[in-house]
């Protein structure tokens, strides 16, 4: 039996002119205007099924007021929802960046609601793993980082062997994409981001190497963020690696972040300076611990 709209916790009654009245003033032309782009949601979960069913015929605003609520909307649904969300989520994949990038800030409360049902694992990769890896193929930059940060969160949830097979393997090709940096960044941020969930074995035999090898690459934003990622598996690393591989290509790399700094003060690039400052601190720390 499905729950009542108003009765479940997890969602509003559905109007976002209920929002608007509960303020405590607001001009009556600024309530007027807002009454006309507000998007209703049904109290009958049925035709709110339908509607996400048929999201590509919705306006604009429908489907992004529809997007950003979609966890929750999932929830109050029901099962029912859960077993057309492919449907679902391949319009959305289909649809405007924007919509796209708040689908992506919806992933880890569907994957909470997933983790649930008696079948989770499988849920998860047919549904979430399945969606970021295709959101990872995207031409705009935002949104291959942001589907990026949402992996390295997924992963936790998946197994060892999925893991590889699901994530790494994607990884692996966007690092060796030669004709796109774009996926050679998010592939080297995600290799720090994923070390601590693939453990030390795998760090060490592959995921380090790939680091430190485009820590060499001849293009700087490469090598930047190569860099940055130095402090995240150095959490993952055997004091052994460290002192033997990663402290040798760190002193090789100070004279680069330096003349990186150098540039930055002339060019008055206070935001990542500060960036940089931080990662030799960062790094500085992790190296005393090992020596110490």
């Amino acid at each position: 039996m499905q729950n009542s709209l108003k009765e479940n916790p997890l969602i509003d009654t559905g109007s976002i002119v209920q929002e608007i009245y509960r303020e405590e003033y607001i001009p009556v032309q600024q309530i007027q205007k807002r009454e006309e782009d507000a998007v209703f949601i049904d109290e009958n979960p049925q035709i709110v099924l339908e509607k996400l069913m048929k999201l590509k015929e919705c306006n604009y605003k429908e489907r992004l007021a529809f997007t950003k609520r979609l966890g929750e909307l999932l929830a109050w649904i029901g099962d029912s929802a859960i077993d057309n969300l492919n449907t679902i989520i391949q319009q959305i994949l289909e649809d405007a960046d924007e919509i796209k990038k708040n689908f992506i800030a919806q992933l880890e409360q569907i994957c909470v609601l997933l983790k649930t049902k008696q079948n989770s694992q499988e849920l998860i990769k047919q549904h979430v793993v399945k969606a970021l890896q295709e959101l990872l193929k995207s031409n705009n930059f935002d949104i291959k980082e942001l589907a990026g940060n949402s992996i390295s969160i997924v992963a936790k949830e998946l197994n060892e062997r999925d893991r590889g097979n699901l994530i790494l393997t994607q990884v692996i090709q966007m690092a060796h994409d030669d004709n796109n940096d774009e996926n050679v960044i998010i592939a080297v941020k995600l290799f720090g981001q994923l070390a601590a969930d693939f453990g030390p074995e795998l760090s060490e035999s592959f995921i380090a190497l790939e680091i430190l090898s485009k820590g060499d690459d001849a293009k700087q934003p490469i090598r930047k963020e190569a860099v940055l990622q130095l402090a995240n598996i150095a959490k993952v690393l055997s004091k052994d690696f460290i002192k033997h591989r990663l402290i040798p290509f760190f002193s090789k790399q100070q004279l680069y972040i330096y003349t990186i700094l150098e540039k930055l003060k002339k060019e008055h690039g206070k935001l990542e300076k500060l960036v940089l400052i931080s990662l030799l601190n960062q790094l500085n720390k992790q190296i005393q611990k090992i020596l110490i």
